[in-house]
C-alpha cells in the first residue's frame, strides 16, 4: 500500500492546512467577523427568507406590536396581515404585527433570532412555539453554521456542556470560510428572490405530501371566548407531561429569558397544531413552559379537534401539507386564534 504522503514535505503541508482550517473561526474574531446582518444576508433562501429577516431586524425601527418568532411551523400558521387588522380594531389604532421564522426547528435558532430582533427594535408581544413532541434533535440547528459566528453570545454558549461547545466549533469551522467571503466582498439579495412582503406571511398552496391542493373552508366553528388561554379554567386541555426536552435544547428554552426581562417584552406560547393531531381535544406539549422560561407569560392554543370540528379524515389533511398547515390551515388557524392573541395583548399591553 503507498504511503498517504509521498515526502515530508507534503505531510507537514497538509497538517498546516489542517491546522488553518480549525484555526480558521479564531482568525476571524481576531480580525472581525462581518456583521450579524451581513451574515443573514448570506444565508440562501433554502433555509429561510434570511435577506427578509435581515431587512425587518437591522433597518426597520419602527416598535412592534406583535413579533412571531419561530421555525417554520408557526410561519405556515400565522396570517400576519389578519393578525394586524383585528389587533389595530381591538386597540383603535393601526398595530404592526410581523411574522419572523426560518426554516427548521431549533431553539438556538429562535434565540438567536429573538436576541438579534429585540437588540435593535422593541416589540411588545412576543409569540413563540416550542418543539413539538416529533422533534427529538438535541444538537444545533441544521443552519447553524451559517449564522453564528465563533464569538457569539459568549455567556450563554459558556454555560453549555463541553460536548455541545466541541459540536459548535466544529459548526464554526464550517461556516468560517463563508464568513470570510462576506467580509472581502458585500452579499447582495436579488430582489426578484427576496420576500417582498412586510408581513413575512408566505401562503402555500400544497396539497398533503404532494397530493392535489384541494381549497376547503376557511372559517373556524364557533369558539367560547377565552378558551385558548391556559388558566385554571382550561387546564383540562393542555397536556404538559409529553417527552422534556434535551439539554441542548434546554438550555437555550432557559435563555429565552434574557433578552425578554431586558426588553420588557410580554411572551406568549402559542401551540400550533400539526397534521398528526388529527381529533385530538388536548393540546399536546413536552413541559410545563412557566417553570422552564423564567418570565410573566401567557400559554395558547386550541386543540386540533376542536379547530377542525367537523371535517372528515379526508377533509382534515386537505389543510395540510405535511405537518405544516397549507394556506387553507393558514387562514382556518389564524381566524381561531387570534381573537385569543388580541385578549392577550389587551390585558397584558394595552
Amino acid at each position: 500500500m503507498p504511503p498517504a504522503f509521498i515526502s515530508q514535505r507534503q505531510a507537514v503541508g497538509f497538517v498546516c492546512l489542517v491546522a488553518a482550517m480549525l484555526l480558521s473561526p479564531v482568525a476571524l474574531w481576531l480580525v472581525g467577523p462581518p456583521s450579524r446582518a451581513e451574515v443573514y444576508k448570506a444565508v440562501p433562501l433554502t433555509a429561510g427568507e434570511y435577506p427578509f429577516l435581515e431587512r425587518q431586524i437591522f433597518e426597520e425601527h419602527s416598535d412592534l406590536d406583535m413579533v412571531f418568532v419561530s421555525s417554520s411551523l408557526m410561519m405556515a400558521a400565522i396570517d400576519a396581515p389578519t393578525v394586524q387588522r383585528e389587533l389595530s380594531r381591538a386597540i383603535g389604532r393601526e398595530a404592526n404585527v410581523v411574522v419572523l421564522g426560518a426554516n427548521w426547528q431549533g431553539l438556538d435558532l429562535q434565540y438567536s433570532l429573538l436576541r438579534d430582533l429585540l437588540d435593535h427594535r422593541k416589540a411588545r408581544m412576543v409569540v413563540m412555539s416550542m418543539p413539538i413532541p416529533e422533534f427529538t434533535s438535541d444538537r444545533p440547528h441544521v443552519q447553524a453554521f451559517r449564522w453564528l459566528r465563533f464569538g457569539d453570545y459568549p455567556e450563554v454558549l459558556s454555560r453549555l456542556p463541553v460536548r455541545s461547545k466541541f459540536i459548535l466549533y466544529a459548526e464554526y469551522v464550517l461556516g468560517a470560510p463563508r464568513q470570510w467571503l462576506s467580509l472581502a466582498r458585500p452579499n447582495h439579495v436579488d430582489p426578484a428572490r427576496a420576500l417582498s412582503s412586510t408581513f413575512g406571511t408566505v401562503y402555500q398552496d400544497i396539497g398533503y405530501y404532494g397530493a392535489p391542493f384541494v381549497r376547503e373552508e376557511r372559517e373556524p366553528p364557533p369558539i367560547p371566548p377565552g378558551i385558548g388561554i391556559y388558566s385554571a379554567a382550561t387546564a383540562g386541555q393542555f397536556d404538559f407531561h409529553g417527552h422534556p426536552l434535551g439539554p441542548y435544547q434546554l438550555h437555550f428554552a432557559r435563555e429565552l429569558a434574557g433578552p425578554l426581562r431586558r426588553a420588557g417584552a410580554w411572551l406568549t406560547l402559542l401551540h400550533i397544531p400539526v397534521a398528526d393531531e388529527r381529533g385530538m381535544n388536548v393540546i399536546p406539549e413536552r413541559m410545563f413552559w412557566p417553570d422552564v422560561i423564567p418570565v410573566p407569560m401567557s400559554i395558547a392554543g386550541i386543540p386540533a379537534g376542536i379547530v377542525f370540528a367537523g371535517k372528515t379524515p379526508e377533509q382534515h389533511y386537505h389543510y395540510f401539507f405535511d405537518q405544516h398547515m397549507n394556506s387553507n390551515g393558514m387562514m382556518l388557524f389564524t381566524r381561531a386564534i387570534t381573537p385569543t392573541l388580541v385578549r392577550i395583548y389587551e390585558e397584558h399591553i394595552h
